[in-house]
């Protein structure tokens, strides 16, 4: 597992949690100020639907054609 730090704090006393997102996307724990986020909080991909890669996809092939 690579090393997570806090998207809050900035702490690296993050504990991974066993469940994960609905898009299936790893869930963690901060043991310093105990907010709980995903590794995708923090981005700017936070708060879409979609997965990253199909996003990803999408503009690779706007780019790809303009």
């Amino acid at each position: 597992m690579d090393m997570m730090n806090c998207v809050c704090c900035g702490s690296d006393a993050v504990t991974e949690r066993p469940e994960v997102t609905a898009q299936g996307y790893r869930r963690f724990r901060c043991r310093d100020c105990g907010r709980q986020f995903n590794e995708r909080s923090g981005g700017v991909l936070n708060r879409t639907s979609l997965p990253s890669d199909i996003i990803a996809f999408v503009i690779f092939c706007r780019c790809a054609t303009a």
